[in-house]
């Protein structure tokens, strides 16, 4: 009698630690924000880089694993160690094929590191960050036959190509160092009419003779005109990193000149709060996921 008792105290301190463990809660820790790409968009046969972020509040390190999915089927781990308070990224490259993808990663281990102790596995708050659904493409078109052209065709038609280049270079620049200008762009409509000028004053229009003259006329005329909206374009684009330093300045909140982590930790603090001018940065009276995104464009 005195053996089976003897055998139940042992017992149920040997368990005491294992029942523990299993009602731990979930550690703060986890993914911020979704996925992102290298470049886009991204055509089949191309290889990529995807990106996710993970954020350590647990008071204390973590190491562990990220597996990515396309379509739930993995397509590589990562590992990483995270100390405590600090966002940290890491990534895998993928081969892009054709078709529908919701891209994902998943967190399939975490672990506390802590100094002089075995490593514990963990749950954390956020183990999944997943994309929306993306199609990707075959890569462009095959070269279309050659066509013999006149000296004044071919005049008209590299001048259609450069304006073509100019304007559609100044856009993407717009778009990249002015994500949220809200002013309406011109010169779209200027490279849309490029065809329209051609054919007019080739004859097809009805409203030339076809002539080199009438061509290399309607060209100058066209160059002197986009020149014209090109220069109110640049004037434009002047305004608007006028706006992005001030963007700068308000994001970097610290002042250190860089968009880095401090500005990070701020946003998180201030994370949901309303009516507050700290980390609002699109002034909507609320700190959220579109402050975060802003944030993630001029990180330094």
């Amino acid at each position: 009698m005195k053996n089976n008792l003897l055998f139940t105290f042992l017992l149920f301190f040997i368990l005491i630690p294992t029942i523990v463990e299993a009602n731990t809660p979930p550690y703060n820790a986890g993914f911020v924000s979704g996925v992102w790409y290298s470049k886009v968009p991204f055509f089949n046969g191309e290889t990529i880089r995807i990106y996710t972020a993970f954020q350590n509040r647990s008071e204390g390190d973590i190491i562990g694993t990220v597996e990515f999915f396309d379509n739930n089927t993995s397509i590589g781990k990562a590992n990483f160690s995270a100390l405590n308070d600090r966002l940290i990224e890491t990534w895998i490259d993928w081969n892009v094929t054709y078709g529908n993808h919701v891209i994902s990663a998943k967190i399939v281990e975490a672990k506390r590191a802590e100094a002089g102790k075995p490593l514990q596995k963990i749950e954390v708050l956020a183990s999944e960050s997943k994309s929306e659904i993306i199609f990707t493409e075959n890569i462009p078109l095959p070269p279309q036959p050659k066509i013999e052209l006149s000296p004044a065709e071919i005049v008209i038609q590299t001048v259609s190509k450069i304006s073509s280049t100019v304007v559609e270079g100044m856009v993407n620049v717009i778009d990249k160092f002015v994500p949220y200008s809200a002013a309406p762009l011109v010169v779209p409509v200027v490279v849309s009419a490029i065809p329209v000028v051609l054919s007019t004053a080739t004859g097809g229009g009805g409203g030339g003779n076809g002539s080199d003259t009438t061509i290399l006329n309607t060209a100058d005329g066209y160059t002197q005109n986009l020149l014209q909206i090109v220069d109110a374009q640049r004037r434009k684009i002047k305004s608007d990193i006028k706006n992005i330093d001030e963007m700068h300045k308000k994001i970097d909140a610290d002042r250190d000149g860089l968009v880095g982590l401090a500005d990070f930790n701020a946003l998180m603090i201030n994370w949901g709060k309303i009516g507050t001018n700290i980390a609002d940065y699109n002034q909507d009276e609320i700190v959220d996921l579109v402050d975060f995104n802003i944030l993630m464009i001029y990180w330094s």
